[in-house]
């Protein structure tokens, strides 16, 4: 029993040595993704939604989980219908294993609602899986959540 505990060890460690992830690569197309996420325009949006799985999963802030590419282009759709955003997604780090990708990032912007002069300041903290595809990263999952307002 003694022998068996380091021999696993050993094993766990030689197959993570013999199939690291392009990390170099990973992080090149996560920030392609993201400045695609970044566009506020159909042509990114369709951009953006190019990179993401079919049953990709959105968690946002203080609203119900959005499930499917199609749900989320929906969501991201009546969002301009609400007014108008600068956005920009930042990657803070990641994580890369054989089947999936975990980054943590940040987006910051504005926010203009419709028929507004006011231009509201925000920032979200988010967290992106991707998976392993053919050609690169899909997203699977994305959750964020709203910095709190200043008292």
């Amino acid at each position: 029993m003694r022998l068996l505990v380091p021999l696993l060890l050993g094993l766990a460690s030689l197959s993570c040595i013999e199939s690291q992830p392009d990390t170099a690569g990973d992080k090149a197309l996560i920030e392609t993704i993201f400045a695609a996420a970044d566009s506020q325009e159909p042509e990114g949006l369709d951009a953006y939604l190019a990179y993401m799985e079919e049953d990709v999963i959105l968690m946002p802030h203080d609203h119900p989980a959005v499930e499917g590419k199609a749900a989320y282009k929906a969501h991201v759709e009546s969002s301009w219908m609400a007014g108008d955003t600068e956005i920009r997604h930042e990657l803070i780090d990641f994580d890369a294993f054989d089947e999936v990708v975990i980054a943590r990032g940040r987006a910051s912007g504005t926010f203009q609602p419709a028929g507004s002069m006011e231009v509201y300041l925000f920032e979200t903290k988010n967290v992106f899986v991707f998976k392993r595809a053919a050609g690169g990263l899909k997203v699977w999952r994305v959750i964020f959540n709203m910095n709190p307002r200043d008292p």
